[in-house]
């Protein structure tokens, strides 16, 4: 299977455990309040996602009206807010209103770790999502060396489960290990392998830019201990840029290649942004 699918299925599975977690705490009723409230945000966030905004809109509003009848700061508001403010954060991002879109991704991880506190550790990486989603938003308006900054702290946390600049992140979490493990490689490779790929298009300034990543990535990534076979791979095509960010592209080309050519199948992605990565660096061999 395509580590893609694999992924959307163990972050599917992940969801639906963490949720019936979160949904558990709430009364008959409140859940009979929490579902359509939350499929509507749901719907204007796939609305948004399609450009469709004045629709978007109109589901935003629709649940935000029923959602002021609510108890403020009670349970069902609370765990509401972890899946609304995010939602709406994306639709305001699209539309434009930037200052607003923060806002609410800070907002949501003000919730987030209230409710960490309750019992709720799970959350932190609901949290490490919406340190993702700032750094798109700063990468989206040319704030490069901020969003690359907030991607190699929160990679820092997942690699080694502590965070140099992002210390909100440094909680204990015990209670499910193995759920745990799942969310840091599905983690590692959405923030690392998006990154990298994205900064592709910086063409005159790849180096630079890449080694912001790498200078916080690669020490982290050279402590990880992987438990699943993705993890391996994923931690084995890190610090194979290694030799990039020393300048030794001849030697990065070889281990790249090589590397790819002895994975097994599914990781073919992955393999394009290496080969795309080898193929930069004999250009810039070509000029020297």
């Amino acid at each position: 299977m395509d580590i893609k699918k694999r992924i959307k299925t163990e972050s599917d599975r992940l969801e639906v455990y963490f949720n019936d977690l979160l949904i558990g705490t709430l009364t008959e009723q409140e859940k009979m309040d929490f579902f359509p409230l939350s499929s509507w945000f749901t719907k204007g966030l796939n609305l948004s996602k399609e450009g469709r905004l004045k629709l978007a809109g109109h589901y935003f509003s629709s649940g935000e009206r029923y959602q002021q009848a609510l108890t403020r700061e009670g349970m069902l508001w609370l765990l509401l807010q972890t899946t609304y403010l995010p939602k709406k954060a994306y639709y305001l991002y699209k539309t434009g209103n930037r200052a607003a879109a923060e806002e609410m991704v800070h907002a949501s991880m003000d919730i987030m770790k209230r409710l960490e506190l309750d019992g709720f550790e799970f959350l932190v990486y609901g949290r490490v999502q919406q340190y993702h989603n700032l750094a798109r938003m700063y990468l989206a308006y040319g704030q490069t060396q901020h969003g690359l900054r907030l991607v190699a702290h929160t990679l820092e946390f997942l690699l080694t489960r502590r965070s140099t600049l992002l210390t909100d992140l440094n909680v204990a979490l015990a209670r499910h290990p193995e759920e745990y493990s799942s969310y840091n490689y599905l983690f590692i490779y959405q923030l690392f392998f998006e990154t990298i790929e994205g900064l592709l298009r910086y063409s005159d300034t790849l180096e630079e830019k890449a080694r912001e990543l790498l200078r916080v990535v690669l020490p982290a990534a050279g402590v990880y201990a992987p438990v699943h076979e993705e993890g391996v791979i994923f931690q084995r095509s890190i610090l194979v840029f290694q030799a990039f960010y020393d300048g030794d592209y001849e030697y990065f080309c070889r281990e790249a290649e090589s590397l790819v050519a002895g994975w097994p199948k599914g990781f073919e992605t992955i393999g394009n942004i290496l080969i795309q990565y080898s193929s930069w660096c004999k250009d810039m061999l070509v000029t020297q």
